[in-house]
Parts: C-alpha cells; structure tokens; sequence
C-alpha cells in the first residue's frame, strides 16, 4: 500500500506502473491487484509470451499488472496490443 501510495504522488494521472508479478510459488496477483485497488488504481494484466527469437536468447514468459490511476490509459494499451 505504501508503495502504490509513493507511486501515486510522483506519476501523473495519467501514468502507467508495471509490476512485475511471475512467481512460481506465490500468487501475486490477488495481493497486489488488491492493494493497488485500494489505492485507486485500474488494473489490466498482461502476458508476456517470447517469440523464438527471444526463447533462444533465454527469454521466459512472463505475467504483469499494468496500473493506472486513469482506466482510459489501460484501454488504449490494451488497443495497441498491450
């Protein structure tokens, strides 16, 4: 809470936070979609799925909260493919 309380006061209202959540043995999600919401975030959650590409440079998937005080900041990510 502290934490999103910080990013709060230093990005714009219009700003987009990522927090990293990929954890083999925990669920993050639910901890910080809920502290986030309390602090009044939208949230959106991604993938990240590495191209061949990517898997050869030992890339690995990947799962993240995007956070943004403005829900219509996390649409138009989510448009472009985000």
């Amino acid at each position: 809470r502290e934490a999103f309380a910080t990013y709060a006061r230093v990005l714009s209202p219009r700003g987009l936070l990522l927090v990293h959540i990929s954890n083999r043995f925990v669920d993050l999600e639910p901890l910080v979609a809920a502290a986030a919401r309390e602090g009044g975030w939208a949230i959106a959650r991604m993938s990240y799925v590495p191209t061949d590409l990517d898997r050869e440079a030992q890339a690995t998937a990947s799962v993240w909260l995007a956070l943004s005080r403005d829900a219509r900041v996390l649409k138009t990510l989510e448009a472009q493919g985000g």
